[in-house]
Formats: structure tokens, C-alpha cells, sequence
């Protein structure tokens, strides 16, 4: 039985399923990249080598894509500054 039959038995909704995987050649593979792409799941992308990032920061992301999203920066500068409190801070 696939991952997608075993969750349908136990009435979880699979058409918004988010999937996360940390790039190992098994979840890699043409064929679970065929079957993910099939079952129609959305694949977040998973930095290589970031300790720092946890799966659980994940559903941050699409607020800040949007908030962002129209935003110019001048400069490096601007994109990279933060505050104490490790909010980041845009003109």
C-alpha cells in the first residue's frame, strides 16, 4: 500500500499535502518524484545544509514569499538588516 492509500483509509484530505524530505537518493528517485508529482503534493524545497532551518519553520515561508513578493531592494544592504530582536527590518 502506497503512502497515499494508507492516509485516503484514515480520511486525511491528500489533494493539499505538503511534503518534505531532506534529498536522500530514495526520496530523489524518478519514481517517487513521478508518484509525488501523480498524488499532485507540493514538494518544499529543503536547503542542503542548514541545521539552523527546522521542518516546523516551513509554514512560515509562503507568508514571507507573499510579503515579499512585490518588494524592490536597492541594495544587499537592505535586504540584510535586522534588529535586536532578530526581526528583519525593510525600508
Amino acid at each position: 500500500m502506497c503512502v497515499d492509500q494508507a492516509l485516503r483509509r484514515q480520511g486525511v484530505d491528500t489533494a493539499s499535502t505538503k511534503f518534505l524530505h531532506d534529498n536522500a537518493r530514495p526520496h530523489v528517485a524518478k519514481i517517487t518524484q513521478q508518484k509525488i508529482e501523480e498524488m499532485g503534493w507540493e514538494v518544499l524545497p529543503h536547503p542542503p545544509y542548514s541545521p539552523d532551518l527546522a521542518p516546523s519553520d516551513y509554514h512560515l515561508f509562503g507568508s514571507m514569499h507573499h510579503s515579499l513578493a512585490e518588494k524592490k531592494f536597492k541594495n544587499r544592504d537592505e535586504r540584510q538588516v535586522i534588529d535586536a530582536d532578530g526581526e528583519y527590518l525593510l525600508d
